[in-house]
């Protein structure tokens, strides 16, 4: 499964996984609204829900969260995360994508210091190794034939975060992976822009779009961004499409303006590559635009 719908207004409910026997529901679509101060110390969550009755149940996806407030406080946390569930015996059941936020502060020196942008979550992750039994009939009877390793994986969301000071559309699109002791995500990617259910015309040419913490992003089709940063191991796959920046940051390494193909980019060592037939993507720095920083 993968998040889709808008990555700027989410109102997408999760979808359902589903299998031969059993359908487990995604999470639902909450949209906020508060005009003071929207206090937070216990959990708003529309995360992946994890598939029941049955072990080899697929999970249902990640929902929407779509929130305006004057100010966001607090010590809790704001998620719509992959599901983690790693017990599952059947390796062809998905688990649950990550969803989608969003998050507009309308107080004009209101910033999200006061709530923290790590507390704000769409992980997806590297969901662990289950041992799967393969079986079949003889006499009436399931024998095992083999056994085998199978790793689960769950892509990304999106978490868009907005102040009043920056204006509609020139928040940031963070895209970020969860790295813990089941490892990291080497195999799901996050679609950017959305590819279905109302996202695939949006405007991001003042937006910031960070991917960080192994997350790996597959463009979808040609946009415009006014900021691209990569970081902290995250790979972004330009599929024959070209992105337009007019800043790009990644790990403190500069790059002066100009066209580059995925080939050129890996060549600097830089965390791109190109998986479509033709290898013709391209990232596009702005003559006027400020040099790459990677961090």
């Amino acid at each position: 499964m993968l998040a889709y719908g808008s990555v700027l207004s989410p109102k997408t409910p999760g979808a359902a996984g589903r299998s031969s026997w059993y359908s487990t529901h995604g999470s639902g679509a909450l949209k906020l609204t508060v005009t003071g101060t929207l206090n937070v110390d216990g959990t708003i969550e529309a995360g992946a829900v994890q598939g029941f009755y049955s072990s080899a149940n697929p999970d249902g996806a990640g929902g929407s969260l779509d929130i305006t407030c004057a100010r966001l406080t607090g010590t809790g946390m704001i998620q719509a995360n992959g599901n983690r569930d790693k017990d599952k015996e059947n390796a062809k059941k998905p688990g649950g994508a990550a969803g989608r936020i969003a998050i507009r502060l309308t107080e004009p020196k209101a910033t999200f210091e006061t709530f923290g942008v790590t507390n704000i979550q769409a992980q997806g992750w590297h969901k662990g190794v289950a041992t799967i039994q393969v079986t079949e009939k003889k006499d009436n009877v399931d024998v095992v034939t083999d056994v085998k390793q199978e790793d689960y994986y769950v892509s990304a969301g999106t978490v868009y975060l907005q102040s009043a000071k920056k204006g509609e559309g020139a928040g940031t699109v963070y895209i970020r992976d969860l790295v813990d002791a089941n490892g990291v995500n080497t195999k799901s990617f996050t679609p950017f822009p959305s590819v279905g259910s109302g996202g695939e015309n949006e405007d991001f040419s003042l937006a910031t779009l960070d991917v960080s913490s192994y997350a790996r992003v597959k463009v979808s089709r040609d946009f415009a961004v006014r900021v691209l940063s990569v970081s902290d191991h995250a790979t972004v796959d330009l599929n024959g499409h070209a992105v337009r920046v007019k800043k790009y940051r990644v790990n403190g390494k500069l790059l002066a303006s100009g066209t580059y193909t995925a080939a050129q980019l890996e060549e600097r060592g830089l965390p791109f590559k190109d998986t479509s037939e033709k290898k013709g993507g391209l990232l596009k720095i702005a003559p006027d635009g400020v040099a790459l920083i990677i961090r």
